[in-house]
Formats: C-alpha cells, sequence, structure tokens
C-alpha cells in the first residue's frame, strides 16, 4: 500500500543540494533523526545513483539507522530545479522514502511502487497543476486510495 506521511508545498532550493538541505529539516521535524544525517546521505546517495524518475519528479530514497517505520514525504518545489533525470526534464516535484536500516525487500517493493505511482502522467498532471498544499493533499489522497483499491482488487 502507498501511504504519504508529510506534504509540503513550495519547498525552496536553487538547486538539488539545497532542496535536499530543505527536505532534511522537515524529515527532522517529522522523524526526530539528525537534520544533517539524513541531508548528508541524501546528497551521497543522490551523488552515486541519480533519484529523477521522469516527469518532473525525483525519487530519493534511503535506509537509514534510527528510523522505526517507513516514512514518505511529498514535496512540490517552489521552482523547478536541474537534476540527473531519464528524460532531462527540470524536477519540481520530489518523493523522499525512508525506511529502516534493515528493512530491505520491503524498502524496495515501496520503491517500486512509489516509483510505478509518480510514473503515472495523469496523476503528474494533477499534481503539477496544483496550487496549494490542500490541493496536493487533495489530489494525493484521492489517487493513492484508487490505486490502493485496484490493487486490492487485482
Amino acid at each position: 500500500m502507498i501511504k504519504i506521511d508529510a506534504v509540503l508545498y513550495g519547498l525552496k532550493g536553487a538547486n538539488w543540494k539545497q532542496a535536499y538541505h530543505s527536505l532534511a529539516e522537515s524529515v527532522s521535524d517529522a522523524t526526530g533523526l539528525s537534520m544533517m544525517d539524513v541531508a548528508d546521505q541524501l546528497i551521497a546517495n543522490e551523488q552515486t545513483s541519480p533519484s529523477g524518475i521522469g516527469r518532473g519528479f525525483a525519487l530519493p530514497h534511503l535506509q537509514i539507522a534510527g528510523l522505526s517505520k517507513p516514512f514518505v514525504l511529498f514535496a512540490k518545489l517552489a521552482q523547478p530545479i536541474d537534476m540527473e533525470t531519464v528524460d532531462h526534464d527540470a524536477v519540481d516535484m520530489m518523493v523522499v522514502l525512508l525506511s529502516p536500516e534493515n528493512d530491505g525487500p520491503y524498502h524496495l517493493r515501496r520503491l517500486s511502487r512509489l516509483s510505478r505511482f509518480f510514473r503515472d502522467e495523469t496523476i503528474c498532471q494533477k499534481l503539477q497543476g496544483a496550487e496549494s498544499e490542500d490541493a496536493l493533499r487533495a489530489i494525493l489522497l484521492y489517487e493513492i486510495d484508487m490505486a490502493n483499491e485496484e490493487r486490492k482488487a487485482a
């Protein structure tokens, strides 16, 4: 099942490193993890394995010590940023997946589900058109409910 734990609208960052620092601050506030540890790990991971999945999305992900349950944060950026993506489009939305350190195959399943979900063109267009945090939440709740229902029915 897909679940989004936090939604941000208007995330600031002139480049991907600044955006990751802003994301890490929000992750830290929500989870109690060290902001610097999260930022450093996100940045290190991006340098070795770019997170851009296309259609304006990046899906950075980590398995991280000190986390007791998975955490997913969706953020719409204030301004698109250049990142290495499969379609070479600028990124204006990020979905951060954090899983407990020893969550191996479950982390990969979550990552796969999120990747498929956020590669859907209709969902991408709706989210890119959202003009507030409330609008993002409403779109995500509806689309995730629909995706989860489809998955149950299959």
